[in-house]
């Protein structure tokens, strides 16, 4: 039988920059992956994106504000900018203009092409460039393949990874974002749902059944503040 998930989840920037973990969106992608291979819960910690991901917390008895990953992102490069201004800065899987990203974070950013994967076999066959401890990266593909990436790097090379996703398309302009009004109420999902409904409703009924199963496997939530 399946152990319970415990999960380390926060909602401060300085927590999620200072732990050496990769950071992963807590959401219904987020869920969807719990103990699936190649992913290992305990090898990250969380920010809450999504109302699935409040219900999690909430369920447990957690107070976690919840973010959009481009709020995240931003408030990420104005934290390395200030507090982390020696450490570099690469940006794996965009390739467009990282201007807003630059200005945020008042240096110039290294850019990684990423293979295109599919499988997690394709992920351990990726040939990264060199990183140490002191990199911080930020992955702008999508799920399940970021959080494979970001482990695989967490392991061989100890580089701190944001698991982004369309985030840096949309501070750079290239993705339409949410209407505040959305964001505001949860209900990003519903949006997306109207704006691209043949791709979200392909992904919602592939990750709906069995991230409402891993919600019900949560042992435990830390929060980290």
């Amino acid at each position: 039988m399946q152990q319970p998930f415990t999960i380390r989840v926060s909602d401060q920037i300085e927590r999620l920059m200072t732990a050496p973990e990769p950071v992963v969106a807590l959401n219904l992608m987020g869920l969807d992956l719990l103990g699936s291979p190649g992913f290992v819960a305990d090898r990250a910690v969380f920010w809450v994106d999504g109302i699935m991901g409040s219900l999690a917390c909430r369920l447990r008895g957690l107070s976690v504000e919840r973010r959009p990953g481009r709020d995240l992102l931003r408030e990420a490069l104005v934290f390395a900018r200030d507090k982390a201004p020696d450490r570099p800065v690469v940006v794996m899987g965009f390739d467009g203009d990282l201007r807003i990203v630059q200005e945020l974070l008042g240096r110039d950013v290294a850019k990684f092409d990423l293979p295109w994967v599919k499988t997690l076999n394709d992920v351990n066959a990726i040939e990264l460039p060199p990183l140490g401890p002191t990199h911080l990266i930020f992955l702008a593909v999508g799920s399940p393949k970021q959080e494979w990436i970001a482990d695989l790097i967490y392991q061989s090379t100890g580089a701190k990874c944001f698991c982004v996703g369309g985030a840096v398309n949309m501070l750079e302009g290239r993705e339409k974002t949410v209407p505040d009004i959305f964001a505001k109420l949860g209900l990003e999902w519903l949006f997306r749902l109207m704006t691209e409904p043949k791709r979200r409703f392909a992904r919602l009924f592939s990750t709906l059944p069995k991230g409402i199963a891993n919600l019900t496997k949560l042992g435990g939530l830390e929060r980290l503040s």
